[in-house]
């Protein structure tokens, strides 16, 4: 009789031991769901906004105006843009609406986090201890070097100083509206992305400790 292999010889009916995997808990589906339509709605309000502000939107509006300067204030990144763009009104306006909503993002990502299911979450795949302090350390740098390069630029004047692929793709960001349909966003999503799995371990660690409300988890710390 023919025996049917695949691979190194190992027969296509062979069973190989899997290791089940832990279930998820509604709360953490929900959180997950909300999130994700929360950064579909800000990256599709950045595109579409992209295409329908007017190039002279800063002067359309005083409040607008006033807005824009308020935000480079508090964001020098946005007044670099300004400098450095070829489209200085539209770009400044663009990133003056789209960055603080980023931070707004944060805020909700925050609020809406299952801090009851945190020590659960934490102990279906806890790392040591070291792992934990490597990959705070990690996410923390990231977050830091995200923050200074898209929000506290204050280092590089001009696009000539520094040279790179990276360069150019921001260049390629801020000097056109098609820059600012297609390349910003996924900008944007870096950042988020960033941001938001740092929170996410903060969150998770911290709430380990203080957030047990789940009876199984309660059993287990006794």
């Amino acid at each position: 009789m023919k025996r049917k292999t695949f691979g190194y010889g190992l027969s296509a009916k062979l069973a190989l031991p899997t290791t089940p995997a832990s279930p998820t808990r509604p709360e953490v589906t929900e959180f997950k769901k909300k999130i994700f339509h929360a950064y579909k709605l800000l990256i599709g309000f950045s595109i579409v906004l992209a295409l329908l502000l007017p190039s002279n939107a800063r002067e359309m509006s005083s409040l607008l105006a006033s807005w824009v300067i308020f935000v480079q204030q508090v964001i020098p990144y946005v007044h670099w843009v300004e400098q450095n763009s070829k489209i200085p009104d539209l770009a400044s306006v663009w990133f003056a609406i789209i960055w603080p909503l980023i931070f707004v993002y944060l805020l909700y990502f925050i609020v809406q986090f299952p801090y009851r299911c945190a020590h659960s979450m934490w102990r279906a795949a806890a790392p040591s201890d070291w792992k934990n302090v490597q990959v705070g350390l990690i996410l923390l740098l990231f977050s830091w070097m995200t923050y200074w390069i898209f929000f506290d630029r204050q280092v590089a004047q001009v696009k000539s100083v520094t040279q790179g692929h990276a360069r150019l793709i921001e260049a390629i960001a801020i000097d056109s509206r098609l820059g600012l349909v297609l390349v910003s966003p996924w900008v944007i999503s870096l950042c988020l992305v960033i941001w938001a799995t740092t929170l996410a371990f903060t969150l998770g660690f911290c709430g380990r400790f203080f957030c047990v409300n789940d009876e199984s988890d309660k059993e287990d710390l006794k």
